[in-house]
């Protein structure tokens, strides 16, 4: 076809190398061949097309077109444009003989990967006009002669690696009207004559550099420029004079930037074409003006985290987003502040002073999408009318006063996914009316004052429900076997409720738990479609500590039932939950054994049993649990030896066996005297050790009587003797514990001395013989801390008798308490063998050292006895530390009576043989419901505390005191959120014991951390929301000195900086690396790619910049989750060199609003162990799916919200066979809904693509989607009938049509959906009667027809929908009766019949409606009076005004 002038074939689909024989168009003038699926090998078959003026070869891959494609080009004098962006082109040539593309007017390299410096013969293209080598990894110094391009008008340079400063030539570049040098490392100071003949500049983006731009006070720029980016630039602390003089600037953005101080006057009137502010970061302060007449076009404004104090403004403008979080506003919402703004779509507020009440004209915000008001002082009621915001995706309220019952009318937000109203002082029961908010993903009502039964509709209700925490409220009663049906749930917490009965026992269909199965959460919501959000957050109680997730909470599964009144047995159906991560039952009643395939559960993390009255031995499976870091089984009967290997030999702690009177071997300090279970008595070691005490026998009965009186009679007949023996007893004063008096056999105590001399050879040789003729007194010998005192010995040379006192001083080894005990063994020839076995004996401390006690059942007699009472010096501390403690509300009530027992107070956990305090467990669930005064100095006298927890106390601005170093007995303390101030003590440095440590608290700071370096077994570090600016530097190598951590968050500290080398990684034990919310400011070190041991990583919400994400990433051989982003786009990840690594684990990847441009690269295929992949609400992304994506066999979840593809359902998507949740939602789909395509998707379970722009008929073929469970085509332009085959949809649970152009009859086959529980036609045209087989839906909640032009009477079949709580046939025309059926509906609490034309009476059936809430009859044609018998409902009426 050799005429061709033009030929473009760009993103037509085609695929594989370009064909040289295009070289034979050789009148060709205009080429364009984009698309990410060509490449080719070389390019010299251009050369043969001279007339060639532009050529497009965007995405093709020439990554294999070698180093000449520059002297390919250069053979074009007629080249006009030349656009190669993205090409992978990996060189260019540093110099060229001569530059013949003189024509050359527009050149774009930008997105390719030179690694090199920009090359000078650039400069000698003196036509150009347009110059793009954005983000192709240039290095080096912005070339002066770029100054010469005396034509240009566009210049990027964004997001490279360029430094030094800018070049004052660049002043010269008259027509200059486009300049982008952001992120890069560029440094110095701005100099004014940069400017000086930049008269038509009107777009300058600075931003992400280290750029200082001060110009004096008086400079007049000599252009009005219409984008001003500089984002992190040094400007401060002056707000800078010369913007006065901008007046047509439409995005101005100036955050963090150290402008401190209040806003001049003058801004505010500054220019009407504001469309875009963005001042947040800074340290302003002052007031805002109230009201604040900001511009008309005023979409976003962001003034967070600043120091803006006063009143919340009025903004009189129509804004879209408004961020005023992280500031000191005070006061309440104005009543009129909604009303000023009504097309909001993101409002935020959090982390002020706000008090008063939440306006009741918020309803006037229809658009709102996500509404932000967590961590002020709000009290009152939730106002009614919230439920009338009915776009809301996200809620948080938490962390407020809030009171009273949840409003029912929250139940009208049926597009509401988060709702966080956690940490409140809510009451009552959790509305019904919430069943019909179906997209319910995260549930959190935690830390309130909730009620009742949990509530069995949630499983049906939340389909896709993923977190459900209701702990810390009132919930009585079981806990519902539905909720075990929530296939999507990946987290339960109901603990500290007062739940009862047993553990439901059926789980496999937790399927999100089951296989490794994670579900993705979607994290972000509302805003101006992609620019602002809302993040999720959530406060999750695992591994024994509470964990803050703000990015993703998709790492975690778990269950959490602890501290209720569960009793039974462990489920073993518990042990198919083979993704399992964190399982928690402690502090409940469960019995009988830990189940024998605990072991099954290969991927947890976290398991506590504690404190139930579990038996049994631990199952050797355990030892299977190679992920387990977290382990608590103490205080239970368990017994027997203590399983070793793998995983379980990592676990040094003895404080998670302790409480378990049974148990043995290491790490315990008590070794097992033989395997046989349970214990016995010592039996003989072996046949050879039988033999020798032979001889033994026959002196046993006058060596009972020796024994005893040799002891017992002196101490009775001689005064003197018998003070000095209880004197020596008295001396030991606390450590005296209890004594236990055994008798055994000969045979017997010759094999407990055989055991004692192997502790350390206190006897010089074997010969019991040697031994009775020795006097061994005083003596006293340590072997491994324990110390035995030998009294003297008298006996026979045929029998003997001699009494030990065996005293433990055993001081804290391993974790283990402090158990001094005193054994005394009169060994004698008593009638039987072996005494009578006591399986458990009350001990009470007591001054006197004799006590009438049975003997236990092992020769160590002290493993089965129990102490009542604790220490007169622990009780006297704790009475002194309570009265230094301001308690208002009376939580140490049960503290009050200074002579009752310590160990039953609360908060207090005693060792139950010693007494001595291990726990003091203070925290409460609300700091303004917590502690004050301050900590005295007896704490210091709790000498074997293990556990310190203070947290979410208010202690009010209180320094965290210094002694709390002097508890060096401490494994666990947290301190967090308790309103403490200060600085943090270097003296918990000396905790050198300390494993855990929890000090997360926005009020704290430290200089430096350096102390850490003394805590050599710590490994878990919680300092989120501290302060550590000032430890910036070094905050690095300090943790990287704790090679034993596991988990560091370090979230919202205020770093600023981060090490970009590290000679060697030494805390290669990190699972979970949290650096979100701090202030970096450079690129992404490649050190973090060396922790091979890493599971999570959260990079999030920095000021992270630079092209690229350190490749070694996708080679950290453990990954599985990783979270990318930035929220002030300084971080732009590269599809294609990001998604090429390896990936080998990695199963979520979530992008969501990372800076991502263009459409999905291939490489997407490469990542094939994907099971979940969302790229919703991302900015930039646009354009069609690649096929590529048909790779991803193991892909179940795939979200693509708001991906603006403007285009068909892509074919490619039919491929994927084992997805289960497509949501296609708000993509700007158009066209048809395939039919002939979906029969491959047989494992549909999910469909939603509401919200799009598709037309044509609702396709048969979606009737043959059996495993369909959900179907939303909701607000399409769908027109045509409801085909019947969708009544063939047996499984269908929800069908969702609304908001359609559908017409026709409903089908009567709908009536044949036995599962059906949702059904929504609302808002089509719909005609003619409702099918009276609606009828036959025995499982159907909930029924809107409402908005259509059905006629005809309403079916009196409907009165058969017992299981029916909402119904809807409001604004259609139907007339006669209202059916006497309907009284029938007994579960009814919605009925809405407005807008018809219905007649005759009221009728009195309606009053059998005992659970009717809300009833509407209003604009229809009754008459007649409302009888009496319907005064069950006289309260409705009332409220309609009957």
């Amino acid at each position: 076809m050799k005429e061709l002038r033009h030929l473009d074939l760009s993103w037509a689909r085609f695929s594989g190398s370009i064909p040289h024989q295009l070289g034979n168009l050789t009148k060709l003038i205009s080429l364009k061949l984009s698309s990410a699926s060509l490449s080719a090998k070389n390019l010299w078959w251009l050369t043969s097309l001279p007339s060639l003026n532009y050529l497009d070869m965007s995405e093709v891959n020439l990554s294999m077109a070698g180093h000449d494609w520059v002297h390919v080009m250069n053979k074009f004098p007629s080249l006009v444009e030349l656009y190669l962006p993205d090409c992978g082109l990996s060189y260019i040539s540093p110099t060229l003989p001569s530059v013949n593309f003189t024509s050359l007017l527009v050149l774009d390299l930008s997105f390719n990967n030179f690694k090199s410096t920009i090359p000078n013969w650039i400069a000698n293209i003196s036509s150009l006009e347009i110059l793009n080598l954005a983000r192709s990894q240039l290095n080096g110094n912005i070339p002066a002669a770029l100054g010469g391009l005396s034509s240009l008008q566009e210049l990027s340079l964004r997001r490279n690696q360029l430094n030094g400063t800018i070049p004052t030539t660049l002043g010269q570049l008259s027509n200059l009207y486009w300049l982008d040098l952001s992120n890069n490392s560029l440094t110095g100071k701005v100099s004014e004559s940069v400017f000086e003949n930049l008269k038509k500049l009107s777009y300058l983006y600075l931003s992400s550099n280290s750029l200082v731009f001060d110009p004096h006070s008086d400079w007049a720029p000599p252009f009005q420029l219409s984008y001003l980016d500089l984002g992190s630039c040094h400007l401060g602390p002056r707000f800078p004079p010369w913007l006065r003089t901008q007046k047509y600037v439409g995005l101005l953005d100036l955050s963090n930037t150290t402008i401190s101080g209040i806003i001049p006057t003058w801004f505010w009137d500054l220019t009407p074409q504001l469309f875009w502010l963005k001042l947040s970061n800074n340290q302003i302060f002052g007031q805002l003006p109230n009201p604040l007449k900001m511009w008309p076009q005023s979409l976003y404004i962001d003034l967070s985290s600043n120091h803006f104090s006063g009143p919340v403004p009025c903004i009189l403008n129509g804004a879209r987003v408004l961020d005023l979080s992280n500031n000191q506003f005070s006061g309440p919402i104005p009543p009129n502040f909604t009303s000023t703004m009504p097309y909001l779509e993101f409002f935020s507020a959090k982390g002020n002073q706000i008090s008063g009440t939440i306006p009741s004209s918020i309803e006037g915000m229809n658009s709102l999408t996500a509404l932000d008001l967590s961590q002020n002082n709000i009290g009152g009621i939730i106002p009614l009318s919230l439920g009338n915001c009915v776009a809301l995706k996200a809620v948080d309220l938490s962390k407020n006063w809030l009171s009273g019952e949840i409003p029912r009318s929250l139940g009208q937000l049926d597009r509401l996914q988060t709702m966080h109203l956690s940490n409140n002082k809510l009451s009552g029961k959790i509305p019904l009316s919430l069943k019909k908010c179906a997209a319910l993903e995260t549930m959190d009502l935690g830390y309130n004052n909730l009620s009742g039964h949990i509530p069995t509709w949630i499983s049906k209700s939340f389909p896709t429900l993923r977190i459900l925490r209701l702990r810390s409220n009132m919930f009585i009663g079981n806990i519902p076997p539905q909720l075990l049906n929530l296939t999507s749930l990946q987290l339960l917490d109901v603990a500290q409720n007062c739940l009862s009965g047993s553990i439901p026992q059926s789980f496999e269909n937790l399927v999100a738990m089951k296989n490794e199965q994670k579900i993705n959460l979607v994290l972000s919501y509302g805003g101006m479609g992609t620019i602002s959000y809302y993040k999720e957050n959530l406060l999750v109680s695992v591994k024994g500590l509470v964990l803050e997730y703000t990015a993703t909470v998709s790492l975690v599964t778990c269950i959490d039932l602890s501290r209720n009144n569960l009793s039974g047995e462990i489920p073993e159906g518990l042990t198919g939950l083979l993704g399992l991560r964190a399982l928690n039952l402690s502090g409940n009643h469960l019995t009988g054994k830990i189940p024998d395939k605990i072991g099954k559960l290969a991927l947890l993390e976290s398991l506590d049993f504690s404190e139930n009255q579990l038996s049994g031995t631990i199952p050797l499976s355990m030892s299977n649990l190679t992920f387990l870091s977290c382990l608590n089984l103490s205080f239970n009967n368990l017994w027997g030896k203590i399983p070793s290997g793998n995983q379980l030999q990592t676990f040094q702690d003895p404080s998670i066996y302790m409480g378990n009177n049974g148990l043995c071997g290491p790490p315990l300090l008590d070794k097992c005297v033989s395997d046989e279970t349970p214990p016995g008595l010592g039996d003989v070691e072996n046949d050879e050790e039988e033999d020798e005490m032979s001889w033994f026998y026959s002196g046993l009965g006058p060596g009972f009587a020796v024994g005893f009186w040799a002891l017992c009679g002196i101490l009775v007949l001689k005064r003197s003797w018998r003070i000095v023996y209880y004197r020596f007893f008295d001396e030991m004063k606390d450590r005296l514990c209890f004594n236990c008096h055994c008798t055994w056999s000969l045979q017997t105590a010759y094999s407990i001395l055989k055991r004692l001399q192997r502790f350390g050879q206190i006897f010089k040789n074997d010969s019991l013989k040697d031994l009775t003729s020795k006097k061994m007194i005083g003596l006293g010998k340590q072997f491994n801390g324990l110390y035995y005192f030998v009294p003297p010995v008298k006996s026979a040379p045929t029998s003997f008798s001699v009494t030990y006192h065996l005293i433990l001083l055993q001081t804290f080894h391993e974790n283990i308490v402090s158990q001094p005990e005193i054994f005394e063994y009169i060994i004698d020839s008593p009638p039987l063998a072996t005494p009578p076995i006591s399986s458990s004996s009350e001990i009470t401390h007591s001054s006197s050292p004799s006590s009438s006690i049975s003997p236990a059942a092992l020769p160590l007699c002290r493993r089965y006895w129990k102490v009542s009472g604790c220490f007169d010096s622990e009780r006297k501390a704790l009475t002194t530390f309570r009265k230094a403690l301001n308690d208002s509300f009376n939580i140490l009530s049960s503290w009050d009576d200074d002579a009752s027992d310590c160990c039953n107070w609360r908060g207090i956990t005693c060792h139950n043989i010693t007494g001595f305090v291990l726990k003091l467990d203070l925290h409460v669930k609300d700091s303004r419901l917590g502690l004050g005064g301050r900590i005295d100095p007896a704490l210091v006298q709790l000498k074997h505390l293990q556990f310190l927890d203070l947290s979410s106390n208010a202690f009010n601005g209180a320094p965290i005191p210094d002694f709390l170093g002097s508890m060096k007995e401490l494994r666990h303390l947290n301190l967090s959120d308790a309103g403490f101030s200060g600085r943090i003590p270097r003296q918990l440095g000396n905790l050198t014991k300390l494993i855990s440590l929890k000090l997360s608290s926005p009020s704290l700071s430290a200089k430096n951390l350096w102390w850490l370096t003394s805590l050599p077994s710590l490994t878990y570090l919680d300092m989120s929301f501290v302060n550590l600016s000032m430890a910036s530097h070094d905050w690095v190598h300090v943790m990287n000195m704790s090679p034993s951590l596991v988990e560091l968050y370090l979230w919202n500290c205020g770093l600023s900086y981060i090490s970009p080398t590290l000679p060697s990684v030494n805390f290669t034990s990190v699972r979970v690396l949290d650096l979100s919310e701090n202030n970096f400011n450079s690129s992404i070190p490649n050190w973090i790619a060396n922790i091979s041991s890493l599971v999570s990583l959260y990079l999030l919400g920095n000021n992270f910049h630079g092209d690229q994400v350190p490749y070694r990433f996708s080679q950290l051989p453990n990954l599985e989750e990783l979270g990318l982003g930035s929220t002030d786009d300084n971080l732009r990840v590269d599809w294609s060199e990001f998604l090429e690594g390896s990936w080998r684990k990695l199963k979520i990847l979530h992008l969501s609003f990372s800076q991502l441009h263009g459409g999905i690269p291939n490489s997407i295929g490469n990542i094939i162990s994907l099971e979940s992949l969302s790229l919703s609400f991302s900015e930039n992304i646009t354009g069609s799916i690649p096929r590529a994506i048909t790779k991803l066999i193991n892909l179940e979840i795939l979200s693509l919200y708001g991906y603006q593809m403007h285009a068909a359902i892509p074919d490619c998507l039919y491929e994927l066979k084992n997805l289960k949740s497509l949501s296609l939602s708000d993509c700007m789909l158009t066209g048809p809904i395939p039919a002939a395509r979906l029969g491959g998707l047989s494992s549909l379970e999910e469909l939603d693509l509401s919200g799009n722009q598709l037309n044509g008929n609702i396709p048969a073929a979606l009737g043959g989607l059996s495993s369909l469970l959900y179907l939303s085509l909701r607000g399409n332009q769908l027109n045509g009938n409801i085909p019947a085959s969708l009544g063939g949809l047996s499984s269908l649970e929800e069908l969702i049509l609304s908001g359609n152009q559908l017409n026709g009859n409903i089908p009567a086959a709908l009536g044949g959906l036995s599962s059906l529980e949702y059904l929504d036609l609302s808002v089509n045209q719909l005609n003619g009667n409702i099918p009276a087989a609606l009828g036959g839906l025995s499982s159907l909640l909930y029924l809107s027809l409402r908005g259509n032009q059905l006629n005809g009477n309403i079916p009196a079949s409907l009165g058969g929908l017992s299981s029916l709580e909402e119904l809807f046939l409001s604004r259609n025309q139907l007339n006669g009766n209202i059916p006497a059926a309907l009284g029938g509906l007994s579960s009814l609490r919605d009925l809405s019949l407005r807008g018809n034309q219905l007649n005759g009476t009221i009728p009195t059936t309606l009053g059998q409606l005992s659970n009717l809430y809300w009833l509407d009859l209003s604009h229809n044609s009754l008459t007649g009076n409302v009888s009496e018998s319907v005064e069950v409902l006289n309260f409705v009426f009332q409220f309609f005004g009957f």
